[in-house]
């Protein structure tokens, strides 16, 4: 009956914890890195901004980076430096790039490019690659 009664606290204890450490693990594996190129010709513009987003399931944006006046191939990488919205990490993200010479990011203007990898990328993934088109 013991053995029963400490198997049963030790479950609850375990899966208490696990649901408090969960995040704090994913924060310290988050690493993404990779790649944006530009399928078409590319007048660089001044003051133009890269921005990476990483979205998780619920389309939530939950990293970014800003880079100001990228040149191509441009390589980024996020860590837990660049989340924004930590609570919301999750195993699998969805990765998305902008660029843009007006700096505000969600509202698409004409000659502004998109790029997105289709499937969810994992938090520790290396040598993503994205291709931006204009949007």
């Amino acid at each position: 009956m013991k053995k029963i009664l400490f198997a049963i606290i030790f479950a609850c204890i375990s899966y208490i914890s696990a649901d408090f450490l969960y995040p704090h693990v994913l924060k310290k594996i988050f690493s993404v890195s990779g790649t944006v190129r530009i399928t078409e010709k590319y007048n660089k513009k001044p003051n133009a901004m890269l921005f990476i987003v990483l979205k998780n399931k619920g389309n939530i944006p939950v990293a970014i980076k800003k880079i100001i006046n990228p040149s191509f191939p441009m390589k980024f990488s996020l860590n837990s430096d660049d989340l924004i919205m930590p609570d919301l990490l999750s195993k699998k993200l969805y990765l998305e790039a902008y660029l843009n010479n007006h700096g505000i990011l969600g509202k698409s203007k004409t000659g502004d490019m998109l790029g997105k990898i289709e499937n969810p990328i994992f938090i520790n993934s290396k040598k993503n690659e994205i291709a931006l088109n204009e949007s």
